[in-house]
């Protein structure tokens, strides 16, 4: 019941209060709650649940709580996180139907997080390389202590160093990296804030870099693994640590190089082939590699051993030099790797000598200067020298074309020069001369890729026209007297080019070949095999799979995406339409041909076919020359690829002839 009293009757005002004859005997609800997780860290979701708190004689009505960071929210069930690592307290207030309050508070401990803790370091490292792993965290706050013990396989990998990670300042740091080696493999490391200072770290941190060298062999493994502790600035809070990786030691490219030459020497061309990138694999099947290999066998004689690699860059391609001994010459494997460091290219190369170039006697560096440029211009542009003599007045000019293979702009074969012979004895003389790089060798991993339309266009001749227009754009150059010398293929290409110039002066033919080159391929396979005296059972397998090949090529037999002979379906149905005589009968324009007679790769019978196929023309010229080889370098004996290798200069005396012979030439109209 409720009674209404005056406490001042007669006044113009009445105080009156309601009296709740029951309200003394109102129980206090009871306040509780639990937490999930239990051990919660920085901005991890927190259930809060007051679904325990009761009311003995009532029911609760409100839930208020305050989670100790400025926010508060009214739920029976909630969900907070927090920002930063520290002790929280969280009240809860509940209140009744009678409107009675009772609070619980509970003190939250919140630790700082680490959701990843990991070594950082290449899966795959190569003999002899060095590498960094790095200490990472991430998701990390207030983040001041680390201590770690690192175990690893000396006889695999070896620390050498032990930095700062790129997210650490060692000003915020007393004390860092105090290596200790408490046994070979095993290194202990800590780092540590000042105990008054206090250095977060928020979200990823690189703690640590070590640095290693690998001192095991290829297919050797070795786990890397950190056991350590990481805590807050405060060391209120300490969490265990325990990660590894995996590093295994993968052969260098210099190492699958000297193995991809080994299979092949040992006939192992299915286990070689598995070695090429999809590209290169699909354009040089199994069979074309044996037959490849067979080809050099054929050419050089018995494989005798490796003698050394070399490795260049070229680009995200690394290039190794595998140089081979053979019987009758020294020959490199040009081996070019990808970087997945799958096999991409592969030559065959002369070795590049050790021994330095000598320029020739006749040659006078006084009396001429050599400007760099460049042939072409855009994604085939070639570096290139021309040389142009000092003095007054405009200069003829010869343009030097290469013969078959990848080959700078001087042919170096050895520690021989042709073209650097023939450009400073002209220029000696009076005569300026443009040289290049040849197009297989500046872009040679770009060719790879595209044999399939790849044609002696593409090679030869279309650089050979930028050439000539480059010339006639020099101010130095008489633009009426500018001549095509062409070096074997260059040589037999020599009629071709001047087809598609009418303004040339002339052509000089040097070793230009007359017949086919699978023809010529096959001939000095045979050549080669038989400068032993006798031709044993392995060589006479050998060239019947080139004469296998040849019959192939003359026949078109070939598939699309084939390489035979080393060359594409298209490269040779564009040469086999090619009669070099025969487009040279239709041409007007002098030309001179010259020839070694110990030349055992375009032989004398090319020779007679070029003077029998012009002969009666008046400005036709020819010259064999009994002394010299296929770079018109003088030797004695049979010619063979070892010769290559020694020191030599084109001889004078085809300096002289070509000089005379261009002196003579009348101006192009």
């Amino acid at each position: 019941g409720v009674i209404v009293e005056n406490d001042k009757v007669g006044e113009y005002y009445t105080d009156v209060f309601l009296y709740d004859w029951n309200s003394s005997n109102n129980q206090l609800p009871i306040a509780s709650f639990t937490l999930s997780p239990s051990n919660p860290v920085v901005n991890q979701p927190i259930t809060l649940d007051a679904s325990n708190s009761t009311d003995p004689d009532g029911t609760i009505e409100n839930y208020d709580w305050d989670f100790g960071d400025g926010e508060k929210v009214e739920e029976k069930i909630v969900t907070h996180s927090y920002s930063s690592a520290k002790n929280y307290t969280v009240k809860l207030t509940v209140t009744d139907n009678e409107g009675t309050t009772n609070s619980t508070a509970e003190i939250i401990n919140i630790v700082p997080i680490v959701t990843t803790v990991l070594v950082k370091n290449p899966s795959e490292v190569s003999e002899g390389e060095n590498f960094t792993a790095t200490v990472n965290i991430d998701g990390v706050s207030d983040f001041a202590i680390l201590m770690f013990k690192l175990t690893y396989d000396p006889s695999v990998i070896h620390l050498t160093n032990v930095e700062e990670g790129s997210d650490i300042s060692t000003s915020g740091w007393s004390h860092w990296n105090s290596v200790r080696y408490s046994g070979a493999g095993t290194v202990k490391v800590f780092a540590f804030s000042d105990p008054s200072g206090f250095l977060p770290i928020s979200g990823f941190a690189e703690l640590a870099r070590l640095e290693f060298e690998v001192v095991g062999e290829a297919g050797d493994k070795s786990t890397i693994d950190i056991q350590g502790i990481i805590g807050n600035s405060a060391v209120e809070s300490i969490q265990a640590i325990w990660v590894d990786s995996e590093v295994i030691v993968t052969p260098t490219e210099e190492t699958k190089a000297r193995t991809f030459v080994d299979l092949l020497s040992k006939g192992k061309f299915e286990e070689a082939h598995e070695l090429f990138n999809r590209d290169m694999a699909e354009a040089l099947p199994e069979d074309t590699l044996n037959t490849t290999w067979n080809s050099v066998i054929s050419n050089v004689g018995e494989f005798k051993g490796i003698v050394k690699t070399k490795t260049t860059l070229d680009g995200e391609y690394k290039i190794v030099f595998v140089t081979c001994e053979f019987a009758n010459a020294t020959l490199d494997a040009k081996i070019v790797f990808d970087k997945e460091a799958k096999i991409a290219g592969l030559w065959f190369v002369p070795t590049e000598s050790e021994v330095a170039y000598k320029p020739p006697g006749y040659a006078n560096p006084d009396s001429f200067t050599e400007i760099e440029c460049m042939v072409g211009s855009g994604e085939w542009q070639l570096p290139a020298t021309l040389t142009i003599p000092k003095g007054e007045g405009l200069f003829p000019a010869v343009i030097l074309v290469h013969g078959s293979g990848p080959h700078d702009r001087d042919e170096t074969i050895g520690s021989s020069k042709p073209f650097k012979d023939l450009a400073w004895g002209l220029a000696t003389k009076d005569i300026a001369v443009l040289r290049y790089e040849k197009r297989t060798k500046q872009y040679a991993d770009k060719i790879a890729n595209q044999m399939e339309n790849f044609t002696v266009n593409e090679e030869t001749i279309n650089d050979a026209l930028l050439a000539v227009g480059l010339l006639r754009k020099t101010k130095e150059i008489d633009s009426n007297r500018i001549f095509i010398l062409g070096h074997s293929l260059g040589g037999m290409l020599a009629p071709r080019i001047a087809a598609q110039d009418d303004n040339l002066s002339g052509l000089i033919l040097l070793a230009a070949n007359t017949r086919s080159l699978p023809d010529m391929i096959l001939e000095q396979s045979e050549y080669l095999a038989a400068l032993d005296g006798k031709i044993d059972e392995e060589d006479a397998k050998k060239l019947k799979e080139i004469r296998e090949q040849v019959i192939k090529v003359k026949e078109l037999n070939i598939s699309e995406g084939e390489i035979v002979l080393g060359a594409s379906k298209a490269y040779w149905e564009d040469l086999m339409n090619y009669d070099p005589v025969k487009t040279a009968r239709n041409l007007t324009l002098p030309i001179l041909i010259l020839q070694g007679e110990r030349d055992y790769q375009v032989t004398m019978e090319d020779f007679e076919g070029w003077k029998n196929g012009l002969g009666g023309r008046d400005n036709v010229s020819s010259k064999a020359y009994p002394c010299l080889n296929h770079l018109f370098i003088h030797g004695t004996g049979n010619s063979t690829p070892a010769e290559y290798a020694k020191a030599g200069n084109v001889a004078q005396i085809v300096i002289d002839d070509v000089t005379e012979w261009i002196k003579n030439q009348a101006p192009s109209p």
